[in-house]
């Protein structure tokens, strides 16, 4: 899987999806994920180095490079 192939969730068939946000954990040591309560109900996916959060309304947040260090 490419790093811009992502997996199927929640039978969409392996859509391209478009994120409500993108934040870049390269070389980070915390990171602020300003999206409510996404964190705590999201389905949490590893894409290659990265990250993907999908909450139970589709929204997703790509958490780049979060597997890299």
């Amino acid at each position: 899987m490419s790093k811009n192939e992502f997996p199927p969730l929640f039978g969409d068939g392996g859509a391209t999806p478009e994120f409500v946000a993108v934040v870049d954990a390269s070389g980070q040591t915390s990171l602020v994920i300003d999206q409510g309560l996404l964190l705590l109900t999201a389905q949490f996916v590893r894409s290659g180095p990265d990250l993907i959060l999908v909450g139970k309304d589709g929204s997703r947040v790509l958490v780049i490079n979060f597997f890299s260090s």
